[in-house]
């Protein structure tokens, strides 16, 4: 059976009032649909979640663990994926319909970048609220200049996408598929998100391609407010 270019990888907890949308956005790509899978690992959600994706039948694949932290999620999403890109997606997130198809292009178009990061619209469900005010476009090794690694934008999850053998050698999480999200654990998912700027070549999809849910407090939101 041949792999999909994509595996959309949709780490999900409790958000079970977000994820239809989610997956929707997901499967109404302008993307060919044999080029793609929807691969959903539920981080052991205690809510409706898993109820709510049954709608979906076979359009998706779907993984329940233990609870263990985005990072176990994306871990164990790694596993299971089969495409050659793996592009992740918050449950809480939605993408516009050209998302696959650009971040393809730039893959196509830089065949050295093993990751493809876009903008994003801050959003509250229902009302555009803010562009990403704090974002860069940095491309190439940005290790080779210093100016250009300090300027590379901590950008949302559901932003990022990477060649599969990039995820493998450089990209996976340090936290076993069982483990306990600790604080700790969460800094070394946002240490690894600096560190796949320092493994390989980068590319942009410069457009707005994600609309992330703006939850007041988080650092994404300060970020993308700030200049307003």
């Amino acid at each position: 059976m041949k792999s999909p270019f994509f595996t959309v990888l949709i780490d999900a907890y409790n958000y079970g009032q977000y994820i239809e949308e989610a997956v929707a956005s997901a499967l109404e790509q302008n993307f060919p649909e044999e080029e793609r899978e929807i691969l959903v690992v539920d981080d052991g959600s205690t809510d409706d979640t898993e109820e709510r994706l049954h709608k979906f039948g076979e359009a998706i694949r779907y993984f329940k663990k233990t609870n263990g932290g985005q990072a176990s999620a994306f871990n164990c999403g790694f596993e299971q994926a089969r495409g050659q890109v793996i592009a992740l997606l918050d449950a809480d997130d939605v993408w516009l319909p050209d998302k696959l198809g650009h971040v393809y292009e730039a893959f196509e178009r830089y065949l050295k970048a093993a990751m493809v990061y876009n903008r994003v619209h801050l959003w509250d469900g229902a009302h555009d609220i803010s562009e990403d005010a704090y974002f860069t476009s940095v491309s190439g090794r940005v290790t080779e200049n210093r100016r250009v690694l300090l300027q590379y934008p901590m950008v949302g999850t559901s932003c990022l996408a990477f060649r599969r053998e990039a995820v493998g050698s450089c990209c996976r999480c340090r936290s076993r598929c069982d483990s306990k999200p600790t604080p700790r654990r969460r800094a070394i998912e946002i240490l690894g998100r600096i560190k796949s700027a320092a493994c390989f070549p980068l590319a942009v999809a410069a457009y707005p391609y994600v609309w992330m849910r703006g939850l007041k407090g988080t650092y994404l939101y300060c970020l993308a407010r700030k200049g307003d």
